[in-house]
């Protein structure tokens, strides 16, 4: 009986992100390549060691930073420092230096919609995996509290980030450097910093935070919507 169970808790781990995917795949008109994506899927895994490595690195050389992780519901600007420094910086960069790498020349980013399809089963690739480990680990209500906020936040942060990256990309084709650049830096910093805000109200967990971490999901919906209708069938030329 308990082998069903984890069945279902498998099932329920993964069910939020493949609902999410099939939604963001399905509005490209131009569908990439299924080998792209599940490439760039499995680097969204793969970040999550990378994750854990820079966690472990930073542990080990950085007395501060030791500390942090250590400490960091003492007051509230340490909770800020750890959800910047130990979750968001972390896990956004690690997803995004991955995902980066293989999508920035390849021959099939052609619009800007591209890099946030990229970007989001990049992101939803460590999701996935983390989901899997905290809901069969924990169960139930896990699932469906990680399914209704984690997980698309977590694709949220990927629409964003490739919505900056498919910018970076047709500034770089003009030619438009200092614009390349900074649509670069925008498309890691800006999700690091909606990831620390989410992390930061989860973490304070007290009536204020409660109260404002709803309008903030609503609002980071409302981004992403946005990003994903703006780079809808625009060419990169």
């Amino acid at each position: 009986m308990m082998k069903y169970y984890y069945v279902i808790l498998f099932i329920l781990s993964i069910l939020p992100s493949s609902i999410i995917l099939k939604i963001i795949y399905d509005r490209d008109d131009n569908k990439e390549s299924k080998a792209l994506l599940i490439i760039l899927f499995g680097l969204g895994i793969m970040s999550c060691l990378l994750t854990t490595i820079l966690d472990i690195f930073l542990d080990v050389v950085s007395t501060n930073y030791h500390n942090l992780i250590n400490n960091y519901s003492e007051n509230i600007l340490k909770t800020f420092a750890y959800a910047f420094f130990s979750i968001a910086l972390i896990e956004e960069f690690s997803k995004w230096i991955l995902n980066f790498i293989v999508i920035w020349r390849h021959k099939e980013f052609d619009e800007k919609y591209d890099s946030i399809v990229y970007s989001c089963f990049s992101s939803l690739g460590f999701a996935t995996f983390e989901n899997c480990l905290y809901v069969i680990s924990n169960g139930m209500k896990i699932a469906f509290l990680r399914g209704i906020f984690s997980v698309p936040a977590h694709a949220m942060f990927g629409i964003i980030s490739g919505y900056y990256i498919g910018n970076a990309r047709d500034y770089f084709i003009k030619n438009n450097k200092p614009k390349c650049r900074l649509s670069i830096i925008i498309s890691l910093a800006f999700p690091i910093i909606l990831h620390t805000i989410y992390d930061f109200l989860i973490l304070l967990h007290n009536n204020i935070s409660i109260i404002l971490f709803i309008p903030f999901m609503i609002l980071l919906y409302i981004n992403a919507i946005d990003k994903v209708t703006k780079s809808s069938k625009k060419i990169i030329r």
